[in-house]
């Protein structure tokens, strides 16, 4: 499956962003991205990365699997 890095995922992106700034708290961009494709098609994210914790925080609706 491949899935586009449109306008609604930017904007997604942009909100995630927004929001580690006003919270100062380091999000990467390509985790964010992942984080913001995941949210904007109601995906889950599967990770060992505990950077998405932090993205988890600012967008409690990410759903984050550890495998």
């Amino acid at each position: 499956m491949s899935l586009a890095y449109d306008k609604r995922v930017a904007g997604r992106l942009a909100v995630l962003l927004a929001a580690a700034r006003e919270q100062n708290r380091r999000a990467g961009a390509m985790d964010a991205i992942i984080a913001a494709t995941a949210l904007t098609h109601d995906l889950a994210v599967w990770t060992r990365d505990d950077d998405f914790e932090v993205l988890a925080e600012l967008a409690p609706e990410l759903c984050l699997q550890r495998g």
